[in-house]
This record gives C-alpha cells, sequence and structure tokens, in this order.
C-alpha cells in the first residue's frame, strides 16, 4: 500500500511538473514579460493587417472565441486607436462570458495595446490583464502578427501564476485558431 501511494505521488509530481514547465505561458525576451505569445506570417504588407484588425467588427469573421465587439465610445474616439472602448461577448445574445477592453497604445503598423477589465462569467480570469497585437514587417508584401496575453505588474501571486498556467494552454489554442483565420481572410478572403 505505502508503495502503491509513494509511486502515485511521484507520478502526480511529474505531470504537475510537466504540465508547469510546458506551459505556454513563459518569459518572452523579445517582449520583456511573462505572457502567452502566439504569431502567424501573412502574405499581405504590414498597413493592410494593422489595418483590418483596427476594426473591430470584423472579430466575428475571425474570432473563435468572440461573437461580436460593440465598440462603447465611437462618438468621442474612433475605433482601433487609443482610449477607444469595446465590449466583447462570447454570445450573439450578449449573456455568458464578456468582458471590456481600452486600448492603451497604438503605434501604427507596430502594435496595439489593450487592457482587459469588468470580465463577467470567466471562471478562473484575473483582472490586470493586458493583451498585445504586434506587426513586423518582413518585407514589403509580408507581416508577421503576434498576439500576447500577459500581466503588466511585476510580481505575480502564486495564485495568478497556476491560473494563469492552467488556462495558457487553452488560450493558445485560440490564439493559432484566430491567427489562422485572420490569415485567411486577408489572403483569401474566406
Amino acid at each position: 500500500m505505502r508503495t502503491w501511494f509513494i509511486r502515485t505521488t511521484f507520478v502526480v509530481l511529474v505531470f504537475l511538473i510537466g504540465w508547469y514547465v510546458l506551459s505556454p505561458f513563459k518569459y518572452n525576451i523579445a517582449f520583456g514579460y511573462t505572457c502567452v505569445a502566439e504569431s502567424i506570417v501573412i502574405k499581405k504588407p504590414v498597413a493592410s493587417v494593422y489595418e483590418y484588425l483596427g476594426h473591430s467588427k470584423h472579430a466575428a469573421m475571425w474570432s473563435v472565441y468572440v461573437d461580436h465587439i460593440t465598440v462603447l465610445n465611437p462618438e468621442l474616439i474612433p475605433d482601433g486607436l487609443i482610449g477607444s472602448r469595446r465590449r466583447c461577448y462570447k454570445n450573439k445574445q450578449e449573456d455568458g462570458i464578456r468582458w471590456d477592453e481600452t486600448i492603451l497604445e497604438n503605434i501604427p503598423n507596430q502594435k496595439r495595446q489593450l487592457n482587459i477589465y469588468n470580465t463577467k462569467g470567466f471562471p478562473i480570469i484575473n483582472e490586470g490583464l493586458y493583451t498585445e497585437q504586434r506587426y513586423h514587417a518582413l518585407n514589403d508584401s509580408t507581416c508577421e502578427l503576434t498576439f500576447t496575453l500577459f500581466y503588466k505588474k511585476k510580481k505575480l501571486k502564486i495564485p495568478e501564476i497556476l491560473k494563469t498556467h492552467l488556462a495558457s494552454y487553452y488560450i493558445q489554442s485560440i490564439f493559432k485558431q484566430n491567427l489562422s483565420n485572420i490569415k485567411q481572410q486577408l489572403e483569401h478572403g474566406k
């Protein structure tokens, strides 16, 4: 009985350590913070990719997680610019999971940074999350697009770290699907 307990404990510990070490939530030296990051190369000029993602209405065509986005202050600030606020809905009926975002940083053809707040219906999300769209021109007709999700604060509490490591596998899969859909939309109009 004791040998079984020791073996089981060992297997569980190896699994948990592997799960943690292999998690997509890692320090990214290029960005200077710990994040979930996923990239794709799109055969379109960087300006076209940047412009496309600057319109919240396009999310319904490429996102596997967001049903639609409603811009909350379009009369004050155009969609996609610093200060633009929007509400993201997972469901068409606007019930269940939703959150708000504000564009905090916007460097044309390079990056948009948004903070995520006012979350509703998430089982494990934390406040204080940020996301970025990064654009890198590989040449005149090709762009590398990167999505990131991260915390801005330097020190995370253990529950935040564990929850983010757990959710990072799911977040990475959503990023991959969304980036693939954006590539299809921009390269083939599908």
